[in-house]
């Protein structure tokens, strides 16, 4: 049951990281993005995920608007952005953007995707488990690298 659950995490990890690869290099030519009320939205665009919101934003909610694939000319981003601005009144309202970059989201998935791979990693039989010390001509059973038994 162990090896099915690792086996199936594994493969999903890997597939997850492959679309956000590809969603990585697609966003240097495409954007798409989501508006779910007139206070946020949210979208991937020039190598980044960004999320942005209103505060005290005086107008009423709207369903959620899809923004399919556009050509855009926004520059390629390769790190964190914070960006928050003031409007004046009457409005009086704030916005706020996070960029998050998405190789920074590829990397936070990626790594653990590749040592559950290196974990899983088969050795060559009459290997040390511990340190992979060749035993093949070893009759005592004990690694004489590491002890391990």
């Amino acid at each position: 049951m162990r090896n099915r659950l690792r086996t199936t995490t594994k493969w999903s990890m890997t597939t997850l990281t492959a679309l956000l690869v590809a969603i990585w290099i697609g966003s240097a030519w495409w954007a798409v993005g989501i508006d779910h009320t007139p206070q946020f939205g949210a979208g991937v665009i020039g190598g980044q995920l960004s999320i942005g919101w209103f505060e005290n934003m005086p107008f009423p909610p709207r369903n959620t608007e899809w923004k399919g694939p556009v050509s855009h000319d926004a520059p390629f981003r390769w790190w964190f952005h914070w960006q928050r601005s003031s409007y004046p009144a009457p409005v009086g309202s704030k916005h706020t953007q996070l960029s998050i970059p998405l190789w920074a989201i590829v990397l936070l998935v990626g790594l653990p995707t590749a040592y559950l791979w290196r974990r899983d990693r088969r050795r060559a039989p009459g290997l040390c488990p511990n340190c992979n010390y060749d035993l093949r001509a070893n009759t005592t059973g004990i690694c004489p690298e590491c002890g391990h038994g």
